[in-house]
C-alpha cells in the first residue's frame, strides 16, 4: 500500500497585538454661543490609528470625525477602537446632548442700611453650578457708575451706601448669563429710639411694652439662664408681636 506524502505548506501571516485603550467624549464648546460640538479624550493610541463612530439613540452611525456636532438634542454614544481590530470588543460610551445655559435666574434681595450695623446685605439667589463669576456694580447719583471689583465672585456683598446695586453672572467660558439691579434704602429711622434698659418678654396672651410706631432697626438680647441669644429684628407701624 503506498503511503500518501503532504508537502509541506508555508502560510506567512501578520497578528498585531491591540493597545489597551481608553476613551470618553467631552463638550468642546469654546467661546460663547457657538454651536454644540464634543471632541474626544482619546487615552493609549493616537486619534490618527483609531477608527472613530459616533451614533443616535437608535445605533446609526451619524459621524466618523474627531469632532462631533449634533445635529439635535437627546441621547449618543461614541464608539473608538484601534484600526483593524473589528474582533476586540469594545463598549461605547452614552452621553446626553441638552440645550446650552444661555440665561439663569437673577433674584436679588436687600434688606435696608440701619445706624447698627450701618451696612445692608445684598444677596443674589441663582444656578450657583452655572455662574463661575459674578461682578457687582454701584450707581450713585447722576447715574454714576462704578466697579465693586472686591465683590467679583460673591453671592452676597455687604453695602454701606444706598443706591442701586446690580449683579451680572457669568458662565465658565465668561459669557453672560444674567443680570438684575436693586434699590438700597436707608432706614426711615436714622437714628436709634430711647430705649428703657430692660423690656420684658411676655408668655402668650399678655402685653408688651408699646416702642412706637416707627419703623426701627436693633438688636434684640434675650438672656436665658445666663446666656445671651442675639437675635436682629426690624419693626414696622403695625406689628404687634415680638418674636425670638
Amino acid at each position: 500500500m503506498q503511503t500518501l506524502r503532504y508537502a509541506p505548506k508555508k502560510i506567512e501571516f501578520t497578528a498585531t497585538l491591540s493597545s489597551s485603550i481608553s476613551f470618553s467624549p467631552f463638550l468642546a464648546v469654546e467661546k460663547c454661543f457657538d454651536p454644540i460640538k464634543y471632541g474626544i479624550d482619546l487615552q493609549g493610541i493616537a486619534i490618527e490609528d483609531a477608527s472613530i463612530r459616533w451614533l443616535n439613540d437608535e445605533g446609526d452611525i451619524v459621524g466618523r470625525g474627531r469632532e462631533f456636532f449634533p445635529t439635535g438634542l437627546g441621547n449618543f454614544s461614541l464608539l473608538v477602537q484601534p484600526l483593524q481590530s473589528g474582533f476586540c470588543p469594545v463598549s461605547p460610551v452614552e452621553f446626553e446632548v441638552v440645550a446650552p445655559i444661555t440665561e439663569v435666574p437673577m433674584d436679588l434681595e436687600a434688606t435696608k442700611i440701619c445706624p447698627n450695623p450701618n451696612f445692608a446685605r445684598v444677596t443674589l439667589s441663582t444656578n450657583e453650578e452655572e455662574v463661575t463669576e459674578t461682578e457687582w456694580i454701584f450707581y450713585g447719583e447722576n447715574d454714576q457708575r462704578q466697579e465693586l471689583t472686591a465683590n467679583y465672585g460673591l453671592f452676597e456683598i455687604e453695602v454701606t451706601v444706598p443706591g442701586t446695586y446690580e449683579a451680572v453672572a457669568y458662565n465658565r467660558l465668561g459669557c453672560e448669563i444674567g443680570r438684575n439691579f436693586i434699590l438700597v434704602e436707608e432706614s426711615e429711622l436714622l437714628t436709634l429710639p430711647m430705649l428703657d434698659e430692660k423690656y420684658g418678654v411676655c408668655s402668650e396672651g399678655k402685653k408688651r411694652p408699646h416702642i412706637g410706631p416707627w419703623r426701627i432697626c436693633w438688636v434684640l438680647l434675650v438672656f436665658w439662664r445666663g446666656i445671651s441669644l442675639h437675635r436682629s429684628a426690624v419693626f414696622s407701624r403695625g406689628n404687634r408681636r415680638i418674636s425670638t
